[in-house]
């Protein structure tokens, strides 16, 4: 058992991120967000090009929209960088500050797949959530400065689901939270769409979990911290 078990392939993965874009397009789901609306029918275009010459290309995806966060307006930054057979899979989401700190990120978070094969200076949860981190080269270009969020530091990695487009953009629009998000998060449109890929990336994902907490082989020396590092021994 591992903990991404019947995890989809990389062909598959790619698939189902433009089927999000063309849902969120062709039902005008974020045309109140002109800038986020833009980028994603342009990733639409572009992925959609570059699969008819490949069936397993790169995701690369990179955004930056205004929207309310706690009654202020702030700069959104949202991200993908998926690379052929998940050398990388990493989202992230980024808040910029507000009046002198508008130059400066003041939140990024990391949502990665870390393929147990692939080295790393210490073993990480294979799903996992990391707080901070290098900035993105896009991020770097734009100029803003990752000072407030002590960017050299990439522990702790906390164990988390997996993550595609259509769940970053759920988790943002549910916790930056204004009436006007809150009524596009509880339409029959969105929560279709969240249904879909929850069944296409996160169903396995916790029947693993159970298949191994209800197994035999589910003791002290495989426990679940195990499974979600990729460590079960024997």
């Amino acid at each position: 058992m591992k903990i991404d078990e019947n995890y989809p392939i990389f062909a598959s993965f790619v698939k189902n991120e433009l089927d999000t874009l063309e849902y969120i397009k062709t039902r005008a789901l974020l045309t109140k967000y002109e800038n986020l609306s833009s980028s994603l029918d342009l990733a639409f275009y572009d992925l959609k090009q570059r699969l008819k010459s490949s069936n397993s290309p790169d995701f690369i995806f990179h955004c930056d929209f205004n929207m309310k966060v706690e009654k202020h307006n702030h700069r959104i930054i949202i991200g993908a960088n998926v690379v052929y057979d998940y050398a990388m899979c990493s989202y992230f989401l980024a808040v910029v500050g507000k009046g002198d700190d508008e130059g400066k990120l003041i939140r990024k978070f990391h949502f990665d797949f870390a393929l147990p094969t692939i080295a790393t200076r210490q073993r990480v949860p294979v799903f996992h959530l990391q707080y901070g981190g290098e900035l993105s080269p896009k991020v770097e270009e734009s100029g803003l400065s990752g000072e407030r969020l002590d960017s050299w530091l990439s522990v702790p990695r906390l164990n988390y689901t997996p993550i595609n487009l259509a769940l970053l953009l759920d988790i943002l629009f549910c916790e930056f939270k204004t009436q006007e998000t809150y009524d596009m998060i509880q339409g029959d449109l969105w929560r279709a769409m969240i249904f879909n890929n929850e069944k296409f990336l996160t169903v396995n994902y916790f029947k693993n979990i159970y298949e191994h907490i209800g197994s035999t082989r589910y003791k002290k020396e495989n426990l679940l911290r195990d499974l979600c590092y990729g460590d079960l021994s024997g």
